[in-house]
């Protein structure tokens, strides 16, 4: 169950909140939730604990979510930006930590390479673009400049302006394309799906103990 570490404000224990936001999200009774959480039946996917704004706060969660980890058989996964994490200056003891790195520029090539000829002028872009090659160095990134530039000319993927100018215009393109998308009316609808997103930086930390 995935839940959002912005929301910790410090007034319940660790447990007590879990339970309330795991019951108020997902709609699930209390004592069925603390029951889960007691008997290992869950696995808690914590997110944004970057988002928490105050330093003494951001301590206090890590503390507590370390308490937690020893208090019951729970899988706990926490996410947080690399370099937010190491300031905070207390860690998650949880036993793991991965570090997501940016891709390199052989894997966006080898990422293009494997789309063929829809992604040609992309890849080609990239080779003679360092700026556009740098915003393309996360799966996302990578994902959204897929779906902009699908089919087009390479001068399309070329521009000028800042780093941010660009990625602002990245972004205004793929909305645009999303809303603009032609879909088949009378396609069966997708299967239903469960989604947690937010958003992505080139570099995120995750610690994780196998519950």
């Amino acid at each position: 169950m995935v839940l959002q570490l912005s929301a910790w404000d410090g007034t319940q224990g660790p447990l007590g909140w879990v339970v309330d936001q795991v019951s108020r999200w997902y709609e699930v009774p209390a004592d069925c939730v603390e029951e889960w959480l007691r008997t290992g039946r869950l696995v808690l996917l914590l997110d944004g604990l970057d988002e928490i704004t105050d330093a003494e706060r951001q301590r206090e969660c890590v503390e507590a979510l370390s308490a937690l980890r020893n208090q019951v058989p729970t899988g706990m996964v926490v996410c947080c930006r690399s370099g937010d994490y190491r300031r905070i200056g207390k860690r998650l003891q949880f036993g793991l930590a991965v570090e997501i790195l940016p891709l390199t520029p052989a894997q966006v090539e080898s990422c293009l390479a494997a789309a063929g000829r829809q992604l040609a002028a992309l890849r080609q872009a990239v080779r003679t673009d360092p700026v556009l090659a740098e915003l393309l160095d996360t799966p996302l990134m990578l994902s959204v400049a897929a779906v902009v530039y699908r089919d087009s000319e390479p001068q399309q993927a070329l521009r000028q302006g800042t780093r941010e100018d660009r990625l602002a215009h990245l972004w205004d393109r793929y909305v645009a394309t999303m809303l603009t998308r032609r879909r088949d009316p009378y396609a069966d609808p997708p299967p239903p799906r469960m989604i947690g997103s937010r958003r992505t930086s080139p570099t995120s930390t995750w610690s994780g103990w196998p519950g």
